[in-house]
């Protein structure tokens, strides 16, 4: 259903740009004081934030004795101080917070992997104790990554451009190499295959690879095109197993990582292609997943 759409789409392509960038002043300063004051408070408690150093034998600890914790909260670490102080910046748009906004990108651009150390086998359940920064694996959390950094580029262009253009040139590099470039050329578990049984990870991944690639400059229209087509291949895989009543099986604490990156995943390959996929909602199984429709 969804795939069928995607293959039968012959329109343009537009650049995915969920919210106003940081110097357009005037959508930013209307937002509550409220919620304007936390963010920058969120933010001001990073400044001069030292990056934690995340030690190779931090993420052999996984396969040493099992423990994922430790690495985790070094890694989980920069990408919190980073939204925060990302939105900060946005938020007061004075330059204050972004000497800390590049150590944190740069940081995580250096990292030799970004999936996690639980995450990083060969789908057959053999764990490698490093990662192989030839061999990109794309998990829950380098998706996110990708995400995460895609819209830092697209939300601070204008400011990072003034101090270096090779801070977004780097992003872009790291986008391609980690997200972009294995997408398209190996098949992760994930990404399904029909008849097959998947979980969350389905839209959670495909939501955020949507968000990393149609959020660049300069791809070109043939390789979104195998983007959206794989993303709805991967989403109907996922939509033909759901339950028809909507309920989420892994639990209802899972629905966030499942039904809701289905319609955000649907929400980005609509804002990308003017609205190609809107009739997707008046599917009965879509619509028993959010029934506020």
């Amino acid at each position: 259903m969804i795939y069928e759409i995607a293959k039968g789409y012959k329109g343009d392509y537009t650049i995915f740009r969920p919210y106003a960038p940081e110097n357009n002043r005037e959508s930013w300063e209307a937002l509550p004081q409220k919620l304007k004051k936390d963010l920058l408070t969120w933010g001001e408690k990073h400044l001069g934030y030292e990056y934690p150093w995340i030690p190779a034998t931090r993420y052999m600890e996984f396969c040493r004795i099992g423990n994922r914790a430790n690495f985790e909260s070094l890694y989980f670490a920069r990408r919190r101080a980073l939204n925060a102080l990302v939105m900060a910046e946005c938020t007061e748009g004075k330059g204050k917070f972004l000497d800390e906004i590049i150590n944190g990108i740069m940081s995580i651009c250096e990292e030799s992997g970004w999936q996690l150390p639980a995450h990083n086998h060969n789908g057959k359940g053999e764990f490698e104790c490093l990662p192989d920064n030839s061999n990109p694996v794309m998990d829950l959390f380098a998706c996110e990554t990708g995400a995460q950094l895609s819209m830092v580029a697209y939300l601070l262009k204008s400011q990072l451009d003034a101090v270096s253009p090779l801070i977004i040139k780097r992003i872009y590099n790291e986008l391609t190499v980690r997200i972009l470039n294995p997408y398209l050329s190996t098949h992760f578990g994930w990404m399904g295959e029909y008849g097959e049984s998947v979980n969350n990870w389905t839209p959670w991944c495909t939501q955020n690879t949507l968000i990393t690639i149609f959020s660049m400059e300069g791809i070109e229209r043939e390789i979104k095109q195998r983007v959206l087509e794989q993303a709805a291949k991967s989403l109907d895989i996922f939509l033909n197993v759901y339950g028809e009543d909507g309920c989420c099986n892994e639990g209802a604490s899972y629905y966030r990582a499942a039904g809701l990156c289905l319609f955000n995943a649907i929400e980005v390959m609509n804002a990308v292609t003017t609205d190609e996929f809107v009739s997707l909602y008046q599917n009965n199984k879509i619509r028993n997943i959010a029934p506020i429709f």
